[in-house]
């Protein structure tokens, strides 16, 4: 059992780490022996993506710890002039000024496997009149648009029971299928 290496793992940062093998004063016979040195992050994590969010406008895609988002609102002369969902982020995509990593992306870091970015400009807009159903054999039902939501199998939010944003009080239930109401 002397002979056994023991692994220590030491964070470096975000999302990476260092690997540190000690072999117990024991010489790896076999070439390639992953016991033999130390080893680093992987080459897929050296990708750090890129979060220079300067040159944003409202309605562009960015990738965000909580997935795809859209650019809502560029504030000028504030520490975080960048408006996602309901997040700020500075031009540098960081959520906080003190964080040392950045939190936003418009092209995210590969080890995220994030999914493909979503379509440039949403189809609907909210208040929009809209059909939607759950499956393709149901009947389409009338509804209201409310907004996107790229994260759920069923992206489509409409205000309930077919009531606009004011009587509806805000409330809104998700559908997989959704198309333009046409009189």
């Amino acid at each position: 059992m002397e002979n056994q290496p023991s692994i220590s793992v030491t964070p470096l940062g975000c999302c990476s780490t260092l690997i540190k093998i000690d072999c117990n004063g024991v010489k790896c016979e076999k070439n390639g022996c992953s016991f033999a040195e130390e080893t680093g992050p992987k080459k897929q994590l050296s990708d750090p993506g890129d979060s220079d969010l300067s040159n944003v406008k409202v309605e562009d895609w960015v990738y965000t710890l909580w997935g795809w988002k859209q650019v809502t609102a560029i504030l000028d002369k504030h520490y975080y002039p960048v408006r996602i969902g309901e997040n700020n982020f500075t031009y540098d995509g960081k959520y906080q000024v003190s964080h040392i990593h950045p939190s936003a992306w418009i092209r995210p870091p590969a080890f995220f496997n994030a999914p493909p970015k979503p379509q440039s400009k949403p189809i609907f807009k909210k208040g929009d009149r809209v059909l939607v159903r759950d499956e393709k054999k149901e009947k389409w039902i009338r509804r209201y648009f409310s907004h996107y939501d790229f994260e759920k199998s069923s992206p489509y939010c409409c205000f309930k029971f077919g009531r606009d944003d004011w009587v509806s009080n805000g409330e809104t239930n998700n559908w997989k299928f959704c198309k333009k109401w046409e009189e």
